[in-house]
């Protein structure tokens, strides 16, 4: 059977919801909370559901045996989801549990997609070398190589900085910033996807420590290409709110 990937996509509003504050006021809140993502974590495997199998006596001591937590934290999240609406049975016999945020909050991909994607990145990289002309080719290269005074960076990157939601590490970003351009990148590329998260960030309210650190937005794992392919979509600078994952290491 092919290997399918799963991930929670929480919100940067995750932790503001009044059921979270709440729960994390109670003594022992912030392990309560640990169980609570540990079980999403879990019922994303099984259509957003958690079953009781009867191995133990009870729901919440299978529970607790499953995410390798002690009974009486899983006891006391399991109350609190339940008396919030978090959680709720949907049979008669109690095997049976879903968590209500878990649809809205998981994404998934197969192997073959995931193959796919880093296939197209590939291609599509190896295509922008391809068409550049030589001296924009290497202008990464340059860029890295050449020698310039301390905290001197270009144009182009000024730009991007001047952008971009918050400031941090210049110096690791600008290292970041030129290993995009030596893999094709366009400078009015990563501009444009530092425009959209901008706007994003703006329209959301996003908190300061919830922004991308640039170096980050900027790394190998390429984040930005969610923002460059969605102002490339729609032709704008305007970013869909689809939920993408505020948890990617900043």
């Amino acid at each position: 059977m092919e290997k399918k990937y799963y991930w929670l996509k929480l919100g940067d509003d995750f932790f503001k919801s009044k059921e979270i504050k709440k729960l994390r006021k109670v003594a022992g809140g912030d392990s309560y909370t640990v169980v609570y993502l540990k079980m999403l974590l879990l019922a994303i495997r099984q259509n957003n559901r958690l079953y009781f199998e009867g191995i133990e006596d009870t729901f919440v001591k299978e529970l607790a045996l499953e995410l390798d937590e002690t009974v009486e934290n899983v006891e006391v999240t399991v109350s609190f989801l339940q008396r919030t609406g978090l959680l709720v049975v949907t049979d008669e016999s109690q095997y049976e549990y879903m968590l209500t945020q878990c649809d809205e909050m998981v994404g998934s991909e197969t192997d073959a997609a995931r193959r796919k994607r880093r296939s197209r990145q590939k291609k599509l990289m190896e295509e922008r070398q391809k068409t550049l002309p030589d001296e924009k080719r290497s202008e990464g290269q340059l860029l890295l190589t050449k020698e310039k005074k301390e905290n001197s960076y270009t144009k182009d990157f000024e730009d991007f900085w001047r952008i971009y939601p918050r400031k941090r590490e210049k110096g690791s970003a600008y290292k970041k910033y030129t290993a995009r351009l030596n893999e094709g990148y366009r400078s009015e590329e990563l501009l444009k996807a530092a425009k959209a998260y901008a706007d994003e960030v703006s329209k959301r309210h996003t908190e300061e420590k919830f922004i991308k650190h640039p170096k980050t937005f900027l790394s190998d794992a390429l984040p930005f290409l969610d923002y460059l392919n969605t102002a490339q979509e729609d032709g704008s600078n305007e970013v869909i709110e689809d939920g993408t994952n505020p948890f990617k290491g900043r």
